[in-house]
């Protein structure tokens, strides 16, 4: 089956911005970890290695409650401040 320039074209805009969702993510956990570690903390375990909420409150030492507290604010703090950035990989 050949392969169209068009196919290829979307194939690369794509590998692209993966890379730059890739290199978005590793700046954003960056300095997620500079502004509050627990916060980090929270976020990578929750959802970067997908264990259950309820574990992830129990390593960390701390009521489900919080946990989801914590989650939130992390959350809001990403949102401040990298909005632009997400909105710029959605337009390419």
């Amino acid at each position: 089956m050949p392969y169209s320039s068009e196919g290829l074209d979307a194939q690369l805009i794509e590998v692209l911005r993966q890379k730059e969702c890739c290199d978005l993510k590793d700046t954003i956990f960056a300095d997620l970890y500079e502004k509050n570690s627990r916060w980090y903390e929270a976020v990578t375990v929750s959802y970067t290695l997908d264990k259950p909420q309820k574990e992830v409150a129990e390593k960390m030492g701390i009521p489900l409650d919080t946990l989801h507290s914590t989650l939130y604010r992390a959350k809001q703090w990403i949102k401040k401040y990298y909005e632009e950035q997400f909105h710029q990989l959605d337009d390419k």
